[in-house]
């Protein structure tokens, strides 16, 4: 088994895959790729329902609780590579799933590394100086919202001697010189509650995995109000949606307009063999023109997606 899930991450890798999707209907296991050009099914005959049982095992799952929705993680070597993943597992009387999230546990990304277009990197690198207010990074699953975070907050790091605190849910990729807190329910560390936690310690940058209910995002706000810089995530397609996503989860929209220092929406597509991400990038000059024409669409104002060269442009 261990070398199937060997072969299986080596394949997630290949073709550039973020995440793997494993499903038992009666005796057949389908297996999918999300990969840069979207969700691909495997044609195999290598993997049975067995292998679920096997990843519930490394990942340290309760095996005698069949129906309750669990999640875990395990990490195995592949050549010079030390991969981290991390598994989810639920199941039904008609259906088992799981999905495996492949972690760049082991990578330091920088802006360069994400993105070629000289344009995106100059207007996400206008967020390194800002000292206290809200910057939100937005796009689906996958698309590379925390991993352009943590590219950001490492040229912040390069510039800057600042304390920086993370609350994340996986921890997806390990920084040294930030102080990182996972999500764990069994600690009783929530977003809700670790939120509130991280801001007695004194930190002049906050970044929160995932803005995921309203608490949340009140939190998020209310530490951006007293002085601190924080990022946050949010799943949402574009710039304007996510100001009204905002508004829905309860936010006090005057308190928004004052904080609210930036936005960038990511997206993922495949460039001569590798991802290249793409990004339509509002600054704070931008989105005060959207509050002052009411969240509709600004004339004059064009936010096309900043990419590798023109034809990629405009998602």
């Amino acid at each position: 088994m261990q070398e199937l899930c060997r072969l299986l991450m080596s394949c997630a890798l290949r073709r550039q895959a973020s995440d793997i999707h494993l499903e038992q209907k009666e005796n057949q296991l389908d297996i999918w790729l999300r990969t840069p050009a979207g969700l691909q099914k495997m044609e195999q005959d290598l993997y049975t329902i067995d292998f679920l049982e096997y990843l519930k095992f490394i990942s340290g799952m309760d095996l005698c609780s069949p129906y309750k929705p669990q999640s875990g993680e395990f990490s195995l070597k592949l050549a010079d590579t030390d991969l981290s993943c991390r598994f989810s597992m639920m199941m039904t009387e008609q259906v088992r799933t799981g999905v495996i999230r492949l972690l760049h546990s082991s990578r330091h990304f920088r802006l360069a590394d994400l993105c070629s277009s000289c344009t995106a990197i100059a207007r996400l690198r206008q967020f390194i100086s800002i000292e206290h207010g809200l910057v939100i990074s937005c796009g689906p699953t996958g698309s590379g919202k925390s991993t352009t975070v943590h590219a950001l907050l490492n040229e912040i790091l390069g510039e800057n001697n600042r304390k920086i605190v993370t609350l994340e849910d996986p921890i997806e990729i390990q920084e040294p010189d930030m102080i990182q807190i996972q999500v764990s329910e069994a600690r009783g560390i929530t977003y809700e509650t670790g939120i509130e936690e991280l801001m007695r310690h004194d930190p002049d940058i906050l970044f929160f995995g995932e803005c995921r209910s309203s608490y949340s995002a009140k939190m998020a706000l209310r530490a951006s109000l007293t002085g601190h810089y924080v990022l946050t995530t949010l799943h949402s397609g574009s710039g304007l949606e996510c100001l009204h996503r905002l508004l829905d989860l309860g936010i006090d929209r005057e308190e928004l307009r004052i904080v609210l220092k930036g936005i960038f929406v990511c997206r993922l597509v495949s460039v001569d063999g590798h991802k290249e991400a793409l990004y339509e990038i509002w600054n704070e000059q931008e989105i005060q023109s959207l509050f002052e024409n009411e969240l509709e669409a600004v004339p004059g104002l064009s936010f096309a997606a900043c990419g590798k060269e023109a034809g990629l442009a405009g998602y």
